[in-house]
């Protein structure tokens, strides 16, 4: 059997055919098949300022609100409450809605920083984010900020998402909880 040399050029020239296939593999691949560490994002009671906590009052329980890149039974989410209450976990079913019930006790003015936490446990890769809450004293504004904020995640909750075209929207059906949109007002959605 006679043995085949090959050019330097030829040599190059098939490298770069295995290069481009596994670049291009590779572009395709989602990312959680690389380990690569879950995007959270929490809900910001002021969006241009992410640092202004959500209001309460004590005793009040309010709803502490994320969301997250992935979903599936191999993303683990923890909410710790940052006020040395027992976190809630859960697996993320529905990577817009990552939500946990609290009520926060304490003096007018105590600010507590919870933390939203999601593991892939295949990778153990995680990612976090935090979640401001301030107690203030009750009253009709504050009462206003708490029906507010949570009106406003009901309705993020409640929304019928679709792709179309590598672009997301979202409308309100007659069928979702509500109904009070007609099909026909959509929203093009920013990603998360």
């Amino acid at each position: 059997m006679e043995k085949r040399t090959i050019s330097k050029l030829e040599l190059a020239f098939r490298m770069s055919i295995v290069l481009i296939a596994v670049a291009t593999a590779l572009a395709v691949m989602p990312q959680t098949a690389f380990g690569a560490s879950p995007v959270v994002k929490t809900v910001p009671f002021v969006p241009a300022n992410t640092l202004i906590p959500h209001d309460t009052w004590s005793g009040k329980t309010i709803t502490l609100k994320g969301t997250c890149d992935s979903e599936g039974v191999n993303f683990a989410w923890t909410w710790d409450f940052g006020d040395g209450s027992p976190v809630a976990t859960g697996t993320v079913g529905n990577k817009y809605v990552i939500e946990a019930t609290h009520a926060y006790t304490g003096s007018t003015g105590n600010v507590f920083t919870a933390r939203l936490t999601v593991e892939n446990t295949s990778t153990g890769e995680t990612g976090s984010q935090v979640y401001y809450v301030q107690i203030r004293d009750k009253s009709l504004s504050v009462e206003a900020n708490v029906a507010v904020d949570q009106g406003l995640w009901y309705l993020h909750k409640d929304m019928y998402r679709y792709s179309s075209g590598g672009i997301d929207y979202g409308a309100w059906t007659s069928g979702q909880a509500g109904g009070y949109a007609s099909l026909g007002y959509y929203a093009n959605l920013p990603r998360i």
